[in-house]
């Protein structure tokens, strides 16, 4: 049974990692080998804040890779 789209998001603008009027930001961040052995993984995060909390936290940060319809 097709149960139609759930969901959907589109890429940054070209050359800025920026999402267009309307759209929220999606940010990817890496955890990475060299310091995590155990759980390399990738998290999505939608809060600047939160990236940064990541960041500080010693994942590795990859910008906005997604956006998505804004609230």
């Amino acid at each position: 049974m097709n149960e139609g789209i759930d969901a959907y998001a589109l890429l940054p603008a070209v050359g800025g990692g920026t999402c267009d009027e309307g759209l929220q930001p999606i940010w990817r961040l890496f955890r990475g080998n060299d310091r995590f052995p155990d759980a390399p993984n990738h998290r999505f995060v939608a809060r600047r804040d939160l990236y940064l909390e990541f960041l500080a936290g010693g994942w590795d940060g990859e910008d906005v890779r997604l956006c998505v319809p804004g609230p």
